[in-house]
């Protein structure tokens, strides 16, 4: 007895004595290193499961399939409730299956790391915009996660719950919220595998007919607008990620989009008609869950433009982005040359 008393106490005393090396370790990781890792292990790592998503009242369950190809990532998206719905992703290919083979075309690409934001963290001075902080630990899905709290650090952004499972760091749970603490947004994986995706997985349902949108990054596309448009005001820390073009009405819109590493906000420029008579400076918004849109008419002499800013921000910051905004005619040789625009003004 005194010999298995004595093994048992060397056990609980190496134990004792682990623990706090395993802390350690893992309080060496910071809370900007995790949302880093996270954002990797979205683009890298193959997985499956279902997840419910909730906004503006709504809850929907979806089913998600991620396949890492030759570094391309390839992704199918199904709704589970409702009306059959699919979206495939296959690279910058993206297109959305509606009931009776209607497809919708797909600006940006939209996957199950949409549902809890972290585009380009490492890229970003995030902590000098938000408070990064590990805040508990919990179990979702049936697996242990570690808590990772961001709140704004001013009113022009929101704030984020992320629970990364501890050993993938793919965040199994996510929440979105104002700056008053109201739930904008939530998302949450309900069953999750991490076993190799197959093609089959991830290719679109049997019978279906797909044309892919192709979203591609500025200095692609043969059209050019005609007007230049400039933000004289951006929340600080909010950097051009992606540009493209789109012929409307014989124009060309322009679409910029904007991060600060999490948040996201897109500014769109089109012309109107000349046929549909608007004052100036009119202004109308929505929002739906934690997405807004605000729009507002800008006159260049007699022709009108319709400004959008659509993000996940809050209305303050959206109505303040497109008032700021300045729009001019491009000189035929600026058109031609597509010439960087100015930095714009932050604060």
């Amino acid at each position: 007895m005194a010999l298995n008393r004595g093994r048992w106490a060397g056990l609980l005393l190496l134990s004792v004595a682990l623990l706090p090396v395993t802390a350690s370790a893992e309080a060496a990781v910071s809370p900007r290193e995790r949302l880093s890792h996270m954002v990797e292990a979205l683009r890298n790592l193959d997985y499956s499961g279902e997840f419910t998503f909730e906004r503006g009242g709504q809850l929907q369950a979806l089913r998600v399939a991620h396949r890492v190809e030759n570094g391309v990532e390839k992704e199918r998206i199904l709704f589970l409730n409702g009306e059959h719905r699919e979206i495939i992703r296959d690279g910058h290919k993206l297109s959305c299956i509606h009931p009776g083979q209607k497809l919708v075309s797909l600006q940006q690409p939209i996957d199950a790391g949409k549902f809890f934001a972290g585009e380009q963290v490492a890229d970003y001075d995030i902590q000098s915009y938000y408070r990064v902080v590990v805040s508990g630990r919990a179990r979702i899905a049936d697996r242990d996660v570690v808590k990772i709290t961001v709140e704004p650090r001013d009113a022009y952004r929101n704030g984020y719950q992320f629970y990364l499972d501890k050993e993938h760091n793919i965040p199994l749970k996510s929440v979105l919220f104002s700056s008053d603490g109201q739930i904008l947004e939530r998302f949450q994986f309900v069953s999750i595998s991490f076993d190799r995706v197959t093609p089959k997985m991830v290719a679109p349902s049997e019978n279906s007919f797909v044309q892919a949108h192709h979203h591609t990054p500025e200095g692609t596309q043969a059209l050019a607008s005609n007007v230049s448009m400039q933000p004289q005001w951006l929340p600080v820390g909010f950097k051009v990620a992606a540009r493209s073009v789109d012929r409307i009405a014989g124009y060309g819109a322009e679409v910029t989009t904007y991060t600060d590493g999490l948040a996201t906000l897109s500014l769109v420029v089109e012309p109107i008609s000349s046929s549909v008579k608007v004052p100036q400076d009119l202004e109308g918004k929505a929002r739906f869950g934690g997405t807004v849109a605000l729009t507002r008419t800008y006159f260049i002499g007699q022709q009108a433009f319709l400004i959008s800013v659509v993000g996940e921000v809050p209305v303050i910051t959206a109505a303040k982005v497109a008032r700021s905004v300045v729009l001019q005619y491009k000189k035929p040789q600026q058109a031609a040359d597509k010439q960087p625009a100015k930095k714009s003004v932050t604060q």
